[in-house]
């Protein structure tokens, strides 16, 4: 609980602070949707997240080369595995399969820092990398923790559609490394997030 209200707490001050010293803005909601692979220490699974979230940018449509993009968002995952084990009964030695789901959820900041690409008055095409980090819930096998990662080629386009609101994707290979109290996972997932947006005085000026 005390993790959980200090992290929410990290996240409200670093959000007030963008704001403020941002006059033109977007903010919006998107969903994240993330497949690939979670290795724990003596495993391997097949890792498949979703969820939903809120969405900060200094820069959707205007002309400037730089900007910050701050998704914070609330997932959940499962980890799907099945692995072949060996064990010994009446002195000879016996080989099994074992399958399960390790479930969560966690709350993570995905902070992205891009550069345009392409900058036009319809459309924004930018590139940068991405640093996460957050909180995970599971279930007593594995216990809460956090997470820490990085994602790799993160490609984005925004696409506007009228005056005040933007359609936004971006996607790339997301790493990360979940910090269990009884285990730890390493993530390696292709993700990728949809996003609607509302520009507030944010418009492309030549």
């Amino acid at each position: 609980m005390k993790k959980s209200l200090l992290f929410c707490l990290c996240t409200i001050s670093i959000i007030f602070f963008a704001t403020s010293t941002a006059f033109a803005v977007g903010l919006g909601i998107y969903t994240p949707y993330a497949v690939g692979g979670a290795d724990y220490n003596d495993f391997g699974t097949d890792a498949n997240h979703i969820g939903i979230g809120f969405v900060f940018d200094t820069n959707v449509a205007k002309r400037s080369f730089f900007s910050y993009r701050l998704h914070v968002g609330f997932e959940s995952f499962s980890h799907d595995y099945e692995y072949q084990y060996s064990y010994y009964y009446n002195g000879y030695r016996y080989w099994a399969w074992r399958s399960g789901s390790n479930e969560g959820t966690r709350f993570v900041l995905d902070n992205t820092f891009s550069f345009g690409l392409m900058r036009t008055k319809v459309v924004r095409l930018w590139l940068g990398p991405m640093v996460r980090v957050g909180i995970v819930n599971t279930d007593e096998d594995l216990g809460d923790g956090f997470v820490a990662g990085a994602g790799l080629t993160v490609l984005g386009l925004n696409f506007n559609i009228g005056p005040v609101f933007t359609i936004a994707l971006d996607a790339g290979y997301l790493f990360d490394v979940d910090i269990y109290d009884y285990d730890d996972g390493f993530n390696h997932m292709f993700q990728a997030k949809l996003a609607l947006i509302l520009r507030i005085a944010d418009r492309y000026n030549r």
